[in-house]
C-alpha cells in the first residue's frame, strides 16, 4: 500500500490533484479506494490502480500540461484578467482624482490671487482716505499765525500799544 504523497510523487503531480481525482472517482466506485491508519491515508490495491489509470494520461512531461494544470492556468488567467481590469479601473479613478485635485488647486490659487489683489486695493483706499482726512482737517483749521494776527486786530485800540510801552507804562495819578 502506498500513501497519497508517494503516489503523487510517482505520478509527478501534486497531492491536491490526487485528492481531487480520488474524490471524483470515489463517487463512481462502489469499493473503497483508501484506508486510513494512524492519520495517514493509504491507497488500496484497487484504489492505486484506478488513480494510476485516471492520472496516467496526464502525467507531466516537460513539454506537456495536465488537464488540471490547464484548468488551473485558465482560472489563474481569469483571475489575472479580473485583477488587470480592477487595476485599470483604479488607475482611471486615480487619474480622475488627480485631475479634480489639480483643478481645485488652480481654483484655490486663483482665489488667493484675487484676495491678495483686493487686500492691496483696500490698503491703497485706506491710505487715500487718510490723505483726504488730513487735507480736510488742514482746510478747516486755520493756521496758528493767522489766529494770533486776528486776535490782535480785534482787540480795542487802547491796548494796541507796543510791548515796551505796556511794560513801562506810567500810571496817571
Amino acid at each position: 500500500m502506498v500513501t497519497v504523497a508517494e503516489l503523487a510523487k510517482d505520478l509527478n503531480v501534486s497531492t491536491s490533484t490526487v485528492y481531487r481525482m480520488l474524490k471524483s472517482v470515489e463517487q463512481s466506485n462502489a469499493e473503497p479506494l483508501i484506508e486510513k491508519h494512524k492519520g495517514t491515508t493509504y491507497f488500496t490495491e484497487e484504489g492505486e490502480k484506478v488513480i494510476r489509470e485516471h492520472l496516467a494520461p496526464i502525467e507531466r512531461n516537460d513539454n506537456q500540461c495536465s488537464p488540471t494544470t490547464i484548468i488551473d492556468e485558465q482560472e489563474e488567467n481569469a483571475e489575472i484578467l479580473f485583477l488587470r481590469e480592477q487595476v485599470k479601473e483604479l488607475q482611471d479613478e486615480l487619474s480622475k482624482e488627480r485631475e479634480f485635485s489639480r483643478t481645485q488647486s488652480e481654483k484655490i490659487t486663483d482665489l488667493t490671487d484675487r484676495v491678495i489683489s483686493q487686500n492691496e486695493q483696500l490698503i491703497k483706499l485706506n491710505e487715500n482716505q487718510q490723505i483726504l482726512l488730513l487735507s480736510e482737517q488742514t482746510k478747516n483749521k486755520p493756521p496758528l499765525l493767522s489766529e494770533i494776527t486776528t486776535d490782535i486786530e480785534d482787540a480795542p485800540h487802547e491796548n494796541k500799544q507796543g510791548f515796551f510801552k505796556r511794560i513801562f507804562k506810567k500810571k496817571n495819578r
